[in-house]
């Protein structure tokens, strides 16, 4: 959860921000983080997602339900894509083509699925830096 403090602090030194979106949270509690330990929080809302793109925020996806996408069959993975991608560009009007792994878990079947569903560059808190999702060729 970002406080309207920290945001409009980081907005205002202009530091890059770029935010993952769980697409069926939006405006809800998240419940994953129960099972670890940590209280749930409250996702930004559709409102709140608009207001930061237009001080310069820009988003991904982090899926549609934060599943562990590596315990997925592969038509379950492209579910939780492409339905994370279509929403958020359907509510915010934005290209989405930033993915961050749930529990930054990811394989190669996922990494594949990311592609095919038009992501270009996914992230996980595993690994520093994005990694571009192109095909060898590319």
């Amino acid at each position: 959860e970002l406080s309207d403090h920290v945001l409009d602090g980081l907005i205002e030194r202009e530091v890059p921000l770029h935010v993952f979106v769980v697409s069926d949270y939006v405006g809800r509690e998240n419940r994953w983080d129960l099972s670890l330990g940590r209280p749930a929080s409250r996702h930004a809302s559709w409102e709140q997602l608009k207001d930061m793109i237009a001080a310069g925020v820009t988003v991904g996806s982090h899926t549609a339900t934060h599943r562990d996408l590596t315990r997925l069959r592969p038509d379950e993975i492209a579910t939780e894509l492409s339905r994370s991608r279509s929403t958020i560009e359907d509510h915010l009007g934005v290209a989405v083509r930033t993915l961050s792994y749930p529990f930054g878990r990811y394989d190669d079947r996922v990494r594949d699925s990311a592609r095919e569903c038009g992501y270009r560059a996914a992230r996980t808190i595993l690994e520093p830096h994005a990694v571009a999702l192109r095909r060898n060729n590319e």
